[in-house]
């Protein structure tokens, strides 16, 4: 019978700060891979970051991918594939997966905004709507969920607005994943 390790995220970091935002995920990543140690489930994780300003293309109705990353997040990946290029993580194991973003960005005044992860092309229950009633913002949001993986499936972060040419500029952003158990066969 496994032990059950206790694991309890700590606090989300607020505001702009990248390099708050830098030690939050090097922490949690670190205190993720203890409990998964230790609880006998092999550790899996990686993701990619914005570090520098990137503006992506007029947002509308059609789903617009938000690429290119500068970089994967940590350094170093385990069973999970980057490509920074193609805004794309693939794992290599299957899994149950945490999979969580954040975001700071420059919105335009009256438009929703939608992220969303897709698996493989499709949606995800991965999602936050950003609501930018007031004129133009900073917004700054984390957002996350559980997902079960299979080898080889591709994950994307896609985002869409109410309104067609809405600017939308990122200052840093993460998307990560790591396994949080290994998936069992039903007998």
């Amino acid at each position: 019978m496994r032990e059950t390790i206790p694991y309890a995220p700590g606090p989300t970091p607020q505001g702009g700060d990248l390099d708050q935002t830098q030690r939050f995920i090097e922490t949690e990543l670190r205190s993720i891979s203890e409990a998964l140690r230790l609880s006998v489930v092999q550790a899996a994780y990686g993701g990619m970051q914005i570090f520098g300003t990137l503006v992506l293309p007029d947002a509308g109705p059609t789903p617009q991918q938000v690429i290119p990353w500068d970089g994967t997040q940590p350094a170093e990946l385990s069973r999970v594939e980057a490509s920074t290029a193609a805004g794309t993580l693939t794992v290599q194991e299957s899994g149950v997966y945490n999979v969580f973003c954040t975001l700071s960005m420059e919105v335009s005044s009256q438009r929703h905004y939608q992220f969303t992860v897709l698996r493989n092309g499709a949606p995800t229950n991965i999602v936050v709507v950003i609501d930018a009633s007031g004129s133009s913002q900073a917004a700054n949001v984390s957002f996350g969920g559980l997902v079960q993986l299979r080898a080889g499936d591709i994950l994307a972060l896609y985002y869409t607005s109410t309104v067609a040419g809405s600017a939308l500029t990122i200052n840093a952003s993460t998307f990560i994943l790591f396994r949080v158990s290994e998936l069992q066969k039903v007998m």
